[in-house]
């Protein structure tokens, strides 16, 4: 064998070997990615068969091809097979990266330990903002407040600790009340997360406080969080309960409890308000949304101790989450009754920036679809009209889901998924489910409208405003108390659609029908129970306030200098100095504050004292929130040029009007306490009177709350007599008997039985 032939052998055994590595490396990524995905064979079970056996089938020809060029080293055959070789390869790998990132999105999503950093702040406070604690180790023999059962709480004390600082530890009930006591002086410093600004700067009462705050030391760690593990069933063919949850700086801002029942299709939806003052899990009464800064199962274990009803799994998604998903499935229809500029996914408020248009079916994208969901000053019911857009985003992003059929759709919503949700359902019964209801939707009438296969009912458990007075900061915390009649109504509705062992009994009551009769669901819950009202007695210094010269009271009882003007607000407030004004006047630019929640006049003093114009425009608002800030043109933190302006948006409650710009007088703020003047009853409405301080008062009409029909007596029918009903109203007492006649089926009628004869008659002269 000559040189040439020599070298042209060696040349063919190294390519032979890197040939037969990469096809090697392609068959085992192409398997991999196989059996990766053999997890998600229940969304197609016979397409994914014959994917299988379409890609083993490829991967054997190629195989072939491959070994044939090795062996007999034919130049066209080896080119296809060095091609072939490589497209395996390329297809593997590209599979294996798709494998990854699909299961590192399931693992985030369905993991139930997860750590979290935890960011925690040792905050003081000073109304003048002369901070006599400069730093951490001045808390030395101070008391110290914090959260029970809090991962803040709990490390801050570890902090404290390892600094060997005496203190003394106080604990609470939540974030409110411990920023409460650190506001009236009952403690010293709050142990609270870094983001507290952010937590509570929508919070009645209490964001102005928080401009008076500061941290002497801030720290992150990372914990391990266990929540617990969904429950053991098949839920497509048992009926289970799902609580969503809408994560928002760790508090849950919006919270829907969920039932499905997979055979009849049927889902309930019940959003409950944040602000829901209710007993907590561990003991004790707290807004509702507090239950999650404590964790996921807290706030699980705290409904269903208010519910009565055990929930199987949960969801857990934050704002980010919403907004990816949402573009994932590239837009979701909505209808919306208004147009507006809206909060964009940031948690800090005063981001306004993004635009919602008005109409029937308009298509928003992620960014819009969140601020439909987060907007409640525009509507009249405020917090309920929220809930109600939340519920109406979920049901069109399940719509959306269900009609794609588009693989990279499925991975765009499991990659968005993967970031920002979080789950204890898992991956098998997810699929099976989606897979499950596919099937249902495939058979389904309408093809336009798969998603009508499920028949959802909505609602949300109702109340009434009420608050919590604080004599010592002269405030008024803002709380929403349900009644128990909407908790036992709602639970009743889902005890329906999950219970199958409910035995099905006859209607005694006599049917009828027509083809006119248009079908109501029924309502679930009413917006008024006749239940008495837990209301507190307005304190002292709501009722009479007396302020000094220049100075004027504001929604909370206390006096406050007017723009230019400074001192005690109670004796009378001096000018501030003309140089000092002037000074202040050379500013070429401003950092703008956030306005929200505070009054008009507040906000104005603020934008006149600091070189600013003021333009004023009306917006509707729940009555709380009537003669106060509700929206603003410059976001918070943004530097403005003086002479600029600012044009704030009024609420405008129930009865109320904005205040005119440069009113030389304090503007009084409706505050209005409602009470049934005529109660409702099961035939007619009532009448709410909601009455102001100031003697302003309008009227809201209760709807009738309709009879609620029940056995009290009956008697069934037999062959032989008739029976009856007799049903009574739990709510009015109203009675009423229906009378059913002797049962005809199933009866016999007996032969009837020969006389005996009679004996004979002894005849006139005969013996007897």
């Amino acid at each position: 064998m000559t040189g040439k032939a020599h070298a042209a052998h060696r040349d063919y055994s190294k390519l032979n070997i890197i040939l037969t590595v990469v096809t090697v490396l392609g068959n085992l990524l192409v398997l991999f990615t196989m059996f990766n995905i053999s997890k998600f064979a229940t969304l197609g079970k016979a397409a994914f068969i014959f994917l299988n056996v379409l890609v083993l089938v490829i991967q054997l020809i190629i195989d072939v091809i491959v070994l044939s060029a090795v062996r007999t080293h034919k130049g066209k055959s080896y080119f296809l097979g060095v091609i072939l070789s490589v497209l395996c390869l390329a297809v593997g790998a590209f599979g294996t990266f798709t494998v990854i990132k699909v299961n590192q999105s399931i693992s985030s999503i369905t993991n139930t330990t997860v750590e979290e950093s935890v960011s925690t702040s040792f905050v003081i406070y000073d109304s003048e903002d002369a901070f006599s604690i400069q730093d951490v180790n001045g808390l030395e023999g101070k008391t110290v407040g914090y959260a029970q059962s809090t991962n803040t709480g709990d490390l801050g004390k570890n902090q404290l600790n390892a600094l060997s600082l005496n203190v003394s530890l106080e604990e609470y009930q939540d974030y409110s009340t411990l920023l409460i006591a650190l506001f009236n002086g009952s403690i010293d410093c709050a142990i609270l997360p870094t983001n507290y600004m952010s937590l509570f700067q929508n919070e009645a009462g209490i964001s102005s406080l928080l401009e008076h705050t500061k941290s002497v030391m801030d720290f992150e760690e990372k914990v391990t969080v266990v929540n617990t593990g969904g429950a053991d069933k098949d839920i497509t063919k048992e009926p289970f309960t799902v609580l969503l949850i809408g994560t928002a700086d760790g508090l849950s801002d919006t919270m829907i409890l969920c039932s499905v029942n997979p055979i009849s299709m049927k889902v309930t939806m019940s959003s409950l308000a944040r602000d829901s003052y209710v007993q907590m899990a561990g003991g004790g009464y707290s807004k509702l949304n507090s239950a999650r800064a404590v964790s996921i199962d807290y706030l699980i274990r705290t409904i269903e101790k208010l519910m009565g009803v055990k929930i199987d799994y949960y969801i857990d998604t934050n704002f980010q989450g919403v907004v990816d998903i949402v573009d994932a499935v590239g837009g979701i229809t909505v209808n919306s009754p208004v147009s507006f500029v809206g909060q964009n996914a940031s948690s800090q408020r005063g981001h306004y920036t993004v635009y919602v248009p008005a109409g029937d079916n308009v298509t928003l994208n992620g960014e819009q679809a969140l601020a439909f969901a987060r907007e409640r000053y525009l509507f009249s019911t405020g917090d309920f009209a929220r809930q109600s857009h939340q519920q109406e985003v979920i049901k069109a992003i399940v719509r959306e889901i269900l009609r794609t059929r588009d693989v990279n759709t499925f991975l765009n919503i499991m990659q968005a998924a993967g970031n920002n949700i979080q789950t204890n359902l898992s991956v098998s019964q997810m699929t099976e489910f989606v897979s499950y209801a596919m099937r249902k939707a495939n058979r389904y009438r309408v093809t336009d409208h798969v998603e009508d296969v499920f028949e959802i009912q909505t609602s949300r458990v109702t109340g009434y405003s009420s608050g919590l007075p604080d004599d010592g900061l002269r405030l008024v915390l803002y709380i929403y108390r349900l009644w128990n009649g909407s908790i036992a109504a709602t639970r009743n509705a889902i005890e329906r659609n999950i219970n199958m062992d409910t035995p099905i009994t006859k209607d005694s009551s006599r049917m009828s029908w027509s083809v006119n009769w248009e079908f109501i669901v029924p309502t679930i819950s009413y917006e008024f129970y006749n239940e008495p009202q837990i209301g507190y007695e307005e304190p002292s210094w709501m009722k009479e306030v007396t302020c000094g010269e220049h100075a004027y009271a504001d929604d909370n009882g206390n006096c406050v200098c007017e723009g230019g003007y400074e001192g005690d607000a109670y004796q009378g407030c001096t000018a501030i100095p003309q140089e000092t004004q002037e000074v202040q006047g050379t500013e070429e630019t401003v950092v703008m504050i956030n306005l929200m929640g505070r009054s008009q006049k507040e906000a104005e003093d603020w934008l006149k004292s600091n070189g600013l114009r003021v333009a004023v425009i009306s917006q509707e608002s729940e009555a709380e929130y009537a003669g106060k800030v509700v929206a603003q043109s410059v976001d918070s933190g943004k530097e403005i040029k003086k002479g600029s302006t600012v044009t704030i948006a009024i609420g405008t409650g129930p009865g109320s009007s904005p205040e005119p710009t440069d009113s030389p007088e304090p503007v009084h703020t409706h505050s209005y306490s409602g009470a049934e003047t005529t109660p409702a009853s099961c035939e007619g409405t009532g009448v709410m009177t909601w009455t102001c301080s100031c003697g302003d008062s309008y009227t809201e009409t209760i709807p009738a709350l309709g009879h609620d029909w029940q056995v009290v007596d009956s008697v069934n029918p037999t062959c032989d007599s008739g029976g009856y009903a007799t049903y009574q109203c739990t709510r009015c007492g109203q009675s009423f008997t229906e009378n059913y006649g002797p049962q005809t089926e199933g009866c016999t009628t007996p032969e009837p039985s020969p006389s005996p004869d009679p004996e004979p008659t002894p005849a006139e002269g005969e013996q007897g």
